[in-house]
């Protein structure tokens, strides 16, 4: 009966069925400012997925060192660029603990925030090397432009991206999307 029940999977034969799934780290394409979220039902169209994972409790602890150096917004808003009652909008705590721009209130531009979202993807994409040679140079350039507080937030993110390309290496039998965090 247990055979049969794993093959034949009724519909309404929910004890002997594992109805989970595994996680995905979702990127929105289709919204003029990107959310990310972890989800087991990854939408058919708009979105990129990167995954499944294997643990989603370690997915869950990494998504907030990735929000703290990407700055990325995972609120469920819907936010269009050319709405200006954005303006009056009030950012929520993740906007003063930086851990995201606040696209919601209007405090980052539609190209900016485009920006940070592009540099989240490359690191998911494995591309870490490339990421720390820009910030590199950027920082290298702010402190040329005498900007020392801009220079200072991109050393942190360095010191952050390093840390999270510590903790996860992709191994060569993985998709090259996915990403492991390792807890120790």
């Amino acid at each position: 009966e247990s055979r049969l029940i794993k093959d034949i999977q009724p519909h309404f034969n929910a004890v002997q069925k594992d109805d989970k799934s595994f996680p995905y780290l979702q990127l929105t394409t289709g919204e003029d400012f990107a959310r990310v979220s972890i989800t087991r039902q990854p939408m058919i169209e708009g979105a990129k997925l990167y995954g499944p994972f294997v643990s989603p409790s370690e997915l869950r602890a990494a998504l907030p060192l990735l929000q703290r150096v990407f700055k990325f917004r995972t609120c469920n808003l819907d936010i269009e660029d050319g709405d200006r009652s954005r303006r009056n909008f009030r950012p929520c705590i993740l906007y003063n603990i930086k851990q995201c721009t606040a696209p919601c209130a209007a405090y980052v531009s539609k190209e900016d925030y485009a920006a940070q979202v592009r540099r989240f993807r490359q690191f998911l994409e494995s591309k870490g090397s490339e990421i720390r040679k820009d910030i590199e140079r950027q920082m290298k350039q702010a402190a040329v432009d005498l900007k020392f507080e801009r220079a200072a937030e991109l050393r942190d993110e360095l010191r952050a991206i390093e840390g999270l390309q510590k903790r996860g290496l992709v191994g060569e039998h993985e998709q090259p999307e996915v990403f492991f965090v390792d807890p120790s």
